[in-house]
């Protein structure tokens, strides 16, 4: 498998590669959980936030093995946060809202996925 190949697969949509990488070190100000249908964690999926009415402003993070990814927003504001994996559909949640008060709880999403219907080759 070339690097290029492996480097699509690790990062999913191509959505999602446009996004710059949470920053290691930055506060989490967003949560997101990925699971299948069967509520089980879906480590690997590519969860993106992109600041409603601007592409130009979005983060990207990969879910741990709880499935779990966490962001460090540009800014407080409403997002629009994507999921993505490989073998499921790409989701999305419109108007997250992250506050600028550090104070308040974090916000926490949880996105289900569903399995993409896959051909069979015989």
């Amino acid at each position: 498998m070339t690097s290029l190949v492996l480097l699509m697969l690790l990062v999913g949509s191509a959505k999602a590669s446009d996004c710059a990488s949470t920053k290691a070190g930055a506060p989490t100000t967003l949560v997101v959980q990925v699971v299948d249908e069967l509520w089980l964690p879906l480590p690997g999926a590519v969860v993106s936030a992109q600041v409603q009415g601007d592409a130009s402003q979005c983060v990207t993070a990969t879910a741990d093995a709880e499935g779990i990814a966490r962001l460090a927003v540009p800014k407080p504001g409403s997002y629009n946060v994507e999921a993505s994996m490989i073998g499921f559909k790409t989701k999305r949640e419109k108007r997250v809202y992250v506050d600028a008060d550090a104070n308040k709880s974090i916000p926490h999403v949880q996105i289900k996925l569903k399995v993409t219907a896959g051909e069979t080759i015989i």
